[in-house]
């Protein structure tokens, strides 16, 4: 193994890192954020789902994998040295990290594609195919939350509806269920005295009342629609971004399909459980209020959306399509958050741009020093 593709290997799984970190909790935001569990049980249930989704990436989002390789979009002399996939990693994951620290909830996917084009804009590629730029990446990216936006603002009558029939009786229909959570969830580390996730006063407002921050609750049948509305959204964010990170290492060819997917989901599963806890305070309160039903119907829009362009091969956001969900529940019910809204979306239109910056560094680092 050169030394070049063991920084391609460390920089693919500080990347797959950083994305669990950034997104892992994304999934499960709207059980914190309508108080149908605690923040320990929602990112148990997230770990879960999620590295389930990772797993079946290899079956089920192979023509991820090819897009993301960088196929088609830039040369393909240039996807075989290794110091453009290093640069590649190096530039996307610091991205994401960073945007981790500041609670920032970003795209992996955007991140990835910045750095794709600094890295082809350094090795002096002798040009992108735009044609694919646009097909493959563009369009989708900015599509996917646009409709996420209009599906919630068009059934939210519908939504609203369901939600005066829901049961007004809090009675617990799967036990087993909620004790193998909690179980799982104190599994997990513990969180420093004092840093437990709780709802900021702009997110107060959701009108259901927070569990107890430890024990144990019993679900009634909307709230395990909404368990397994939130696991679908992980499972599918498992499954859209594995194949992202692992065609990295398929590019650079130093790993094979199996141990990258595995290896890919190991990560990412460790950092939603060690850094999760500012992008969960983000998208669990600070966005909108939530209450329990549509907390479900915005994961069910989310979930739906995802896995159907995983399957087929198109480059979503998974935190695009989550947050457009969130953003068309508070356009419909008035209650967004402004100027969080503002501070997400500043994150988002620089994202591409330091992604790209940083990795044109990087390759150009590698190449002095190769």
């Amino acid at each position: 193994m050169t030394l070049l593709t063991a920084v391609v290997i460390g920089a693919t799984l500080f990347l797959a890192y950083s994305n669990g970190a950034n997104d892992n909790f994304k999934g499960v935001a709207t059980l914190l954020g309508s108080r149908v569990v605690n923040y320990r049980t929602a990112l148990a249930w997230a770990t879960v789902t999620t590295f389930l989704g990772s797993l079946s990436a290899a079956f089920l989002a192979s023509e991820l994998i090819t897009v993301f390789t960088g196929s088609g979009l830039v040369p393909d002399q240039l996807i075989a040295a290794p110091e453009f996939m290093a640069a590649v990693v190096l530039g996307a994951g610091l991205t994401v990290f960073t945007a981790t620290l500041l609670g920032l909830p970003i795209s992996t996917t955007h991140s990835l594609l910045g750095a794709l084009l600094g890295s082809a804009l350094a090795g002096h590629s002798g040009g992108i195919n735009l044609a694919t730029l646009n097909g493959n990446f563009l369009y989708p990216l900015l599509a996917s939350p646009l409709i996420a936006m209009a599906l919630v603002g068009f059934f939210h009558p519908l939504v609203l509806q369901l939600a005066r029939l829901r049961p007004r009786a809090d009675r617990g229909i799967m036990p087993h269920l909620s004790g193998a959570m909690a179980a799982v969830g104190a599994s997990l580390p513990r969180a420093p005295a004092g840093s437990e996730v709780q709802p900021s006063p702009a997110g107060s407002r959701g009108g259901d009342p927070s569990p107890p921050s430890g024990g144990t609750r019993r679900f009634a049948a909307h709230d395990v629609l909404h368990l397994m509305s939130a696991g679908a959204v992980s499972f599918a964010r498992g499954l859209n971004d594995t194949p992202k990170i692992v065609a990295i290492l398929l590019g650079a060819q130093a790993l094979n399909l199996q141990p990258s997917v595995l290896l890919v989901a190991l990560l990412m599963a460790a950092g939603g459980i060690l850094q999760a806890r500012k992008i969960a305070r983000t998208m669990s309160f600070r966005i909108t209020a939530l209450n329990r039903t549509e907390g479900a119907f915005v994961n069910l829009v989310t979930s739906t959306l995802v896995i159907f362009a995983s399957r087929w091969g198109v480059p979503v956001s998974t935190t695009h399509v989550s947050c457009g969900s969130l953003f068309g529940l508070g356009l419909v019910k008035g209650s967004l958050n402004w100027g969080v809204l503002g501070g997400i979306f500043s994150a988002w239109v620089s994202t591409v741009p330091i992604g790209l910056a940083l990795s044109y560094g990087a390759y150009t680092v590698l190449v002095v020093l190769r």
